[in-house]
């Protein structure tokens, strides 16, 4: 079973208390939940220092780990693949190399689900193809937060993205970049009628 979010956060926040304080000794095996039989994975951003911290839940050196740069206290990205480690109380814990971007699993259909009062809001709008982004009299944007509704753009152009074949990705790609021709060329239009009209 899955612990709450509050008792995920709390025990987080315990962690990160402990590892500001240092390393050494290991975080108590309370503070991380991870008794004989339990698994978790050391995944995130790629930073370092995840390496650091499951060598030192181990007790040994079992990972590579790069130094510390003096210029900027930073330290080298050194982890290229998965490793499976058995931690003294029986529990295991993954090493992974740090995520670049992480994407929703879902299609357009369960994003619009997740996000159903955008659909239900939508039947308020002036326009019946409000994108919900600058059209007047959109009643969506005036209800919802801008952080969720951003969410909701974002989460579903992705959705979109990943059911469209490389040609059609291809065909988007060619559509943006002659949107972006179209509009320097109208940019320089308008400089040259300002400077015939001064001149």
């Amino acid at each position: 079973m899955l612990p709450s979010h509050a008792a995920a956060e709390a025990r987080a926040a315990g962690l990160i208390r402990h590892l500001r304080a240092g390393l050494r000794p290991a975080p108590p095996a309370d503070l991380l939940n991870l008794s004989a039989g339990a698994a978790s994975c050391g995944a995130g951003a790629p930073v370092p220092g995840k390496s650091t911290l499951i060598s030192t839940l181990v007790g040994a050196p079992v990972q590579d780990t790069g130094a510390v740069r003096e210029h900027d206290a930073r330290g080298r990205h050194t982890t290229t693949a998965r490793s499976l480690h058995r931690l003294p109380g029986g529990a295991c814990i993954i090493d992974t190399p740090g995520v670049r971007a992480m994407r929703a699993d879902a299609d357009a259909q369960t994003v619009a689900r997740v996000f159903g009062d955008v659909e239900t809001l939508a039947s308020a709008c002036r326009f019946r193809n409000c994108r919900h982004e600058a059209e007047p009299g959109c009643a969506v944007r005036v209800a919802l937060d801008a952080d969720r509704l951003r969410n909701d753009h974002k989460l579903l152009s992705e959705a979109q993205r990943d059911t469209m074949s490389t040609l059609d990705r291809q065909r988007q790609l060619a559509t943006w970049k002659a949107r972006a021709r179209i509009g320097r060329e109208r940019e320089r239009e308008k400089r040259g009628a300002g400077r015939s009209r001064v001149g």
